[in-house]
């Protein structure tokens, strides 16, 4: 959800919010894992009936590139690479399609999803 000078962020499961804010990517959510396993989550809609839900308040910076992507992606393409790819797009759409490239590059088999916001 975007408000003028504000970003409010709701996170359940293992997609990661990520933010990439002078030069850095900076990774907003937590992934609702046990252990380090990237299969079982600990937290998702469906799984019970209440689900405890993450929220974050974010101001909002110019020149922020805002990205929420599945595992798919954040775990084939290494955070160096993603950064770089946000950093030179030019537009949202290039860095969705430069960042399906890369993890389908790097053998991505699973499920690919890739939202950009500038």
């Amino acid at each position: 959800v975007f408000a003028p000078e504000t970003v409010f962020i709701f996170n359940v499961g293992d997609s990661p919010f990520l933010v990439h804010r002078n030069g850095i990517l900076h990774q907003i959510t937590e992934n609702h894992n046990w252990g380090d396993s990237q299969t079982i989550i600990s937290r998702a809609v469906g799984m019970k009936k209440n689900v405890e839900i993450d929220s974050h308040l974010l101001p909002r910076c110019c020149g922020d590139r805002y990205l929420l992507c599945s595992d798919g992606l954040s775990g084939y393409v290494p955070e160096e690479k993603i950064g770089e790819i946000l950093s030179v797009a030019a537009t949202p759409r290039l860095a969705v399609d430069s960042l399906l490239r890369a993890a389908l590059l790097n053998g991505g088999a699973d499920n690919i999803t890739v939202v950009a916001a500038f």
